[in-house]
């Protein structure tokens, strides 16, 4: 069964100016077995819900996110 919290560490939280987190992306995640075999990427609409995650946590702060578009396994997914 594939966890849903898409965020691993806050490593910067600056209140009113922005925050930024990361996802350890391991080779191993659930999400690689399908998308895609041969060529594992992580899918779009789950880095989008990493940063909805993290926007969650800060939304009544008024911060900014940054993301990275592009995330491949045994990469650090800052967000």
């Amino acid at each position: 069964m594939m966890r849903f919290f898409l965020i691993d560490k806050i490593t910067r939280w600056d209140v009113g100016t922005g925050a930024e987190a990361m996802k350890n992306v391991a080779l191993s995640e659930d999400f690689f077995d399908d998308h895609f075999p041969r060529r594992p990427v992580m899918p779009g609409v789950l880095i989008i819900e990493g940063m909805a995650q993290i926007r969650a946590m800060l939304r009544c702060l008024g911060t900014v996110v940054r993301w990275t578009p592009i995330v491949s396994p045994i990469r650090i997914l800052p967000v």
